[in-house]
């Protein structure tokens, strides 16, 4: 429970950040970006693989000045041709590098660079950025409501023990997931009810996708941690973790999102 609390107070700068917009969510998500780039690489060291953080923060940036100069979102595909290009340039050092270490580092950049993009992205959606606030009701409650659902009903099962993947998150119950998914859907709905004009159905969809995308989110950075045997990403909040341990859920939730605003309500 205290973790659960702490890792609350640490989302607290992201509520401010959100509440502003515009270029203050642009300059946290970046920055935000590279301390999140800079953790997953690191863990991957101990294992030999060497990832190209110049490589990674390039990309970063280049991305940042497409949604600068407002370029189409079709361009992304040209950004993801230029990554993917710089990476295969990686391998030509033969003697030094491996496959994986291009793997890692286009991987990396895209799973926390263009994952975390979105919130930036999300910025200009002109009256519809409110919904940036659905990425934080659905990863923050879903986390919350996951936890004590999971604790209170720990004793009802559905399947077999009532673990939802013992290999790879043992806490986790098929209970919890289900009460993280339908309070986020309950709490999202009260938000686009209370807060847009009468968009409360597109919310309550979002809230259970982004939910469903959050908790996949969660297990992902998890099945990471495990490859390379280690607790946690980083130490900014000791005994806690650091940048990657706090927004994993937002990796996949923000996208989500952004993608359902832009192609179902834009």
């Amino acid at each position: 429970m205290k973790k659960r609390i702490i890792s609350g107070l640490c989302m607290a700068p992201l509520l401010i950040v959100v509440f502003f917009g515009g270029w203050v969510l642009k300059i946290f998500a970046f920055v935000i970006t590279i301390f999140a780039l800079h953790e997953f690489f690191g863990v991957h060291k101990d294992d030999h693989v060497i990832a190209s953080m110049p490589i990674a923060v390039s990309s970063v940036i280049l991305l940042y000045v497409f949604n600068i100069v407002h370029l189409d979102p079709i361009y992304y595909s040209l950004w993801f041709m230029i990554l993917l290009a710089a990476c295969v340039l990686y391998l030509f050092n033969v003697d030094n590098r491996l496959v994986e270490d291009a793997t890692l580092t286009f991987f990396g950049t895209v799973y926390i660079g263009f994952s975390l993009f979105h919130l930036a992205w999300m910025a200009d959606f002109g009256e519809y950025s409110i919904f940036v606030w659905m990425v934080i009701i659905c990863a923050i409650v879903t986390d919350i409501a996951a936890y004590f659902t999971g604790m209170l009903l720990r004793r009802f099962t559905l399947f077999g023990d009532g673990k939802l993947c013992p290999k790879i998150s043992p806490k986790k119950t098929y209970i919890g997931a289900i009460g993280g998914v339908l309070f986020c859907a309950l709490a999202s709905f009260l938000f686009g009810f209370f807060f847009t004009d009468g968009l409360w159905v597109h919310c309550l969809i979002m809230g259970v996708i982004g939910s469903i995308a959050g908790q996949i989110g969660d297990l992902l950075a998890s099945i990471f941690k495990r490859k390379v045997d280690v607790k946690d990403y980083g130490n900014l909040i000791p005994g806690h973790g650091g940048v990657m341990d706090r927004i994993d859920s937002l990796l996949l939730t923000a996208p989500v999102i952004a993608w359902y605003v832009y192609i179902v309500i834009m």
